[in-house]
């Protein structure tokens, strides 16, 4: 657990540009990419064997470098992890409501040139099927209020 904190600490500092890019990406920018990759797959583990301290820390920030990164397959397993840590309500209020919806939001909201809709629609959807399956598991009643304004957006 203690390596995995200082790992993720270690990727969460450096900016989500640096880290992921489309072409041509560094053998070190490409292996900071596959690490990502590696600790979200197994993110609903760690989420269940840190303390809550550690979730604020570095999982969240982790998550929200994923899932602001412009790395299609990093976005996905982000959201996948997201939807499966919110069911099991791992997350706080807050920081669902503050910091992870705003950017669930985006990525259903995303508007790329013509040529790149084949590759973006599938990541909207995945996107608009986190935010229902997020609301649809939610127990908090303030929370719905703000999530219905979020639809409308959408």
């Amino acid at each position: 657990c203690q390596q995995f904190l200082k790992s993720s600490k270690n990727l969460t500092k450096m900016s989500s540009h640096t880290m992921f890019t489309r072409a041509g990406t560094s053998d070190g920018q490409a292996r900071a990419a596959s690490g990502s990759l590696l600790l979200l797959k197994n993110l609903e583990l760690f989420m269940g064997l840190t303390p809550p301290q550690a979730h604020r820390d570095h999982l969240v920030p982790m998550l929200i470098a994923a899932l602001e990164s412009n790395r299609i397959q990093l976005q996905t397993v982000a959201l996948k992890q997201l939807s499966a840590c919110a069911q099991k309500n791992l997350f706080e209020f807050r920081e669902l409501r503050n910091s992870l919806l705003p950017r669930i939001k985006n990525l259903a909201i995303l508007r790329v040139p013509e040529d790149q809709q084949a590759k973006v629609l599938p990541l909207r959807v995945n996107s608009l099927i986190v935010l229902s399956e997020i609301f649809q598991f939610s127990t908090h009643r303030p929370f719905q209020p703000p999530f219905l304004r979020l639809w409308n957006n959408v």
